[in-house]
């Protein structure tokens, strides 16, 4: 397999999605100091605009940051599905990179990493069709309750609306996760590749990130975000972190 990318970096701010595109932010808190009201993000548009920016207060925020890749077989190696690659360690990782010491662990504990992919035209650039949430991950195990007025246990949430009402919402069948080094998602369907000697192998009823990549190729797109219903989301402690982290993801290609 290989990877075309192009990537974007920036400073993030506690949001939450359940599908990659409505996402939804803070708006206020009630006299316990627990959010009770929540917006829907309005991206900036236009020319300069990034993935992930909106304004805020006057000043610009990042609901999540995006890296884009286009990922396909070399010419006449036939089709391959992909997988995450367990093979040395953990296929996803969240590592600081620069030499300031992290001054609380809110960004790595409550982050989420999604996957999705999207068909590409005969041309091999251009994205057509619905884009596609794979998966999420997250780098802890969730649990605890979040600051939230209406905070769910033990969880994985997401800010919904229910019933005209912006809140906390448990995640769906649809909404398929793993964490740390557990990559089989709360449906029984496993995502990394593993190898044997020099070939790698996935158990049965594993589940592809994508199947029957070929020359032509597909879009594949990593959003990195803090999950602002997560128990270990803090704002303020976010905001004081100085620190610069980074997010690798391995893949697997197995001939289809």
């Amino acid at each position: 397999m290989s990877l075309e990318a192009t990537t974007l970096g920036g400073r993030i701010t506690p949001s939450s999605t359940k599908d990659i595109k409505d996402w939804y932010v803070n708006l206020g808190m009630n006299g316990e100091g627990k959010i009770n009201a929540y917006q829907k993000v309005t991206f900036k548009t236009g020319n300069g605009a990034k993935a992930g920016e909106y304004e805020a207060g006057g000043e610009t925020h990042y609901a999540y940051l995006m890296s884009e890749y286009i990922l396909y077989t070399i010419t006449e190696t036939g089709k391959a599905d992909v997988y995450l690659d367990s093979s040395e360690g953990t296929p996803i990782a969240v590592f600081v990179d620069n030499k300031k010491t992290p001054t609380s662990d809110t960004i790595p504990d409550s982050m989420r990493v999604a996957i999705t992919t999207q068909t590409l035209d005969m041309d091999g650039k251009t994205p057509i069709g619905l884009e596609n949430l794979r998966v999420v991950y997250a780098p802890k195990a969730v649990s605890g309750m979040g600051n939230d007025a209406q905070a769910i246990d033990g969880k994985w949430t997401y800010i919904g609306n229910d019933g005209g009402i912006l809140k906390p919402i448990a995640v769906t069948d649809e909404y398929n996760y793993i964490y740390q080094d557990h990559y089989t998602d709360q449906n029984g369907k496993n995502w990394a590749a593993t190898k044997s000697g020099e070939d790698y192998t996935v158990a049965e009823g594993s589940e592809a990130i994508a199947t029957n990549v070929g020359y032509n190729g597909i879009m594949l797109r990593v959003y990195i975000w803090m999950e602002g219903t997560d128990a270990d989301c803090v704002n303020n402690a976010a905001a004081e972190d100085e620190a610069t982290y980074s997010v690798t993801l391995k893949l697997a290609g197995i001939a289809s």
